[in-house]
């Protein structure tokens, strides 16, 4: 009976620890950096910039340690909070400089979103549940829905702007 609550503490101070570990995690100046730095290289040929959601995660992944649980969680994080950074401030900017009434549908738009962004991850999750990936995949759904959303909210600021 010690040995199965050894392992069901070990386990609980792992979430607990895992827990922590992703709410501390900041936005790092040097990810934005790195994103934006490659947004406008494709920006400047023309292109959106899809190729660029990895552009944090992949190298960190490739990593020593990236290959763990932890380490993909991490990486994955890393990357997200980036990403949500540009997606906020792209978001803040056009809204305000489309203004009044393309500001609310724009705003209803990114409501719709993050409904669809966390059901399609859910369902991507489901499909490990109980393993020890799931939070992974569900994370690297995360990455690229909220990277392909930003890409998208830029393009409506710069449409806005050039308006």
């Amino acid at each position: 009976m010690t040995y199965i609550r050894s392992i069901v503490l070990g386990v609980w101070c792992a979430v607990l620890t895992f827990g922590v570990a992703r709410a501390e995690q900041e936005v790092d100046p040097e990810a934005i950096a790195a994103i934006r730095d490659c947004l406008a290289e494709f920006a400047e040929a023309g292109e959106p910039g899809f190729h660029c959601i990895e552009i944090v995660s992949k190298p960190c992944l490739a990593a020593q340690g990236g290959d763990t649980t932890f380490g993909m969680v991490m990486c994955l994080d890393r990357s997200i909070a980036a990403w949500d950074a540009l997606l906020n401030a792209a978001y803040k900017a056009a809204r305000e400089k489309i203004g009044k009434p393309l500001d609310d549908r724009l705003r209803d738009v990114q409501r719709a979103w993050i409904v669809f962004r966390d059901e399609r991850c859910g369902l991507e999750e489901a499909f490990y549940e109980g393993g020890t990936l799931a939070r992974v995949v569900y994370l690297a759904c995360y990455e690229q829905e909220t990277a392909i959303r930003a890409i998208d909210v830029i393009a409506v600021l710069r449409e806005a702007e050039a308006r």
